[in-house]
């Protein structure tokens, strides 16, 4: 008589496997798989680990992960692991960012709100061990890679304009003989920091130097006075109806809306004048809640800067090209330990104040613009005088203690604002 096999008993045996199997794996660290943890908003899963970083890197836009690299192979090559002796405090880096003698980079890994995971104390970068900032530098590099990607596939424009400064400061690495690094890759071994260094302030001179021969053409005095304007643009126009309809549905006083340009002309010119519609790009502050009623022409409805009168009060009809509502987000990266197991993750959280960006700009109504000499290196001049771009900067900073400005660039450009991690995008207008 043949026996049956009792499915009970069955299933018993496999469960009694599955836990075997388990707990063979828990007991190899070696074949534990990566853990991700999510993110505060829940809006999917982010790597937090470097083997998960690496099986990310497919999925990155090749453009913001080239700008990463880049990224890191200048914290590596300028010594950017050391502490910046002249600003000792996050509250002294908020009030004055212009000190001609520190490296960009320290400054930016400065300026991070870093938080341990376990006892939820405050971490400062530069207390780190060595291995350690290294490990949280790919962590780091690959959250903005991905942040990076998102805002590409959000606005396209932002692409090309990567492409270009890729370009620009793959140059000047080469040319420094710096050893290239690539974000992921710190686990196959630390390498020496040593590899190739070179002085911060000489590098980053040439870096500026690059951007500004390879852009400035015509000549900056020409530009900045508005004299030659025969460049040729491609910026369709939008119904200043169908603006004033986007922002009372998206924007919010306090937040800025930002124009790029979709061309290759000088991105070093964040704006040449009222009268040529900005078509290399503008910055503004919205000032007002907009409504269905609020007049096209209204003076108050924006806060800008302008080379004619300086900062300003101006109107929607100006707006009347593609453009960009943006808000402004505090970040935090929450940081764990576990060597190659470590993990960060970035928790983002959208000002809960933003009129006090416009309050901000308020004040400086009546500030001139820079002059054209000092158009190079802006933030240095702010806040006496301003550009469109770093007025919104100057004035993030004193609202929320926050630097919209990218890892490298004197300059706050239009595109740099909307690539920042501290920036994100409310709506596009088309």
């Amino acid at each position: 008589m043949k026996k049956t096999f009792p499915f009970s008993l069955l299933l018993v045996s496999f469960i009694l496997l599955t836990m075997l199997v388990a707990s063979s794996c828990a007991n190899n660290t070696l074949n534990t798989p990566p853990e991700v943890q999510p993110t505060k908003e829940n809006q999917g899963n982010r790597p937090t680990t470097l083997r998960a970083v690496v099986d990310q890197l497919p999925s990155i836009d090749p453009e913001a992960l080239a700008y990463c690299n880049n990224i890191k192979t200048i914290i590596y090559g300028t010594s950017a692991f050391e502490r910046p002796e002249a600003i000792q405090s996050y509250k002294k880096l908020m009030d004055n960012d212009s000190t001609l003698e520190e490296n960009p980079m320290s400054l930016r890994l400065h300026s991070l709100t870093i938080e341990d995971e376990e006892s939820g104390k405050s971490i400062d970068f530069f207390d780190m061990p060595i291995e350690q900032k290294q490990v949280f530098v790919d962590m780091l590099l690959a959250e903005d890679a991905m942040m990076l990607t998102e805002k590409i596939n959000a606005a396209p424009e932002l692409k090309s304009m990567l492409e270009r400064e890729n370009l620009i400061t793959s140059r000047v690495i080469e040319r420094n003989q710096l050893v290239n690094r690539e974000i992921g890759l710190v686990h196959s071994g630390f390498r020496s920091l040593s590899e190739k260094t070179v002085d911060a302030k000489d590098f980053f001179k040439e870096l500026y130097d690059e951007f500004e021969v390879e852009n400035n053409a015509p000549s900056s005095q020409s530009q900045l006075r508005g004299l030659d304007v025969s460049v040729s643009f491609n910026y369709p126009e939008v119904p200043a109806e169908r603006v004033r309809s986007y922002w009372q549905k998206y924007a919010r006083r306090g937040d800025f809306i930002v124009a790029i340009p979709n061309h290759f002309c000088p991105w070093i010119y964040a704006n040449i004048g009222v009268g040529v519609r900005f078509k290399v790009g503008h910055a503004g502050i919205i000032n007002e809640k907009i409504t269905s009623s609020t007049n096209l022409d209204d003076k108050n409805s924006t806060i800008e800067c302008f080379p004619e009168n300086g900062v300003q009060g101006l109107n929607i009809a100006n707006w009347n090209t593609p453009h960009y509502v943006v808000g402004i987000q505090r970040v935090k990266y929450v940081w764990k330990w576990r060597w190659f197991r470590s993990g960060l993750y970035k928790e983002t959280t959208p000002v809960s104040n933003p009129e006090a960006l416009a309050n901000w700009a308020s004040k400086y109504r009546g500030h001139k613009y820079v002059k054209w000499y000092e158009f190079a290196t802006p933030k240095w001049f702010a806040p006496d005088r301003f550009t469109c771009t770093t007025l919104v900067w100057w004035c993030a900073k004193k609202a929320y203690g926050v630097n919209v400005s990218n890892w490298y660039s004197p300059l706050v450009t239009p595109s740099g604002l909307l690539t920042d991690d501290c920036t994100y995008i409310r709506a596009n207008v088309l």
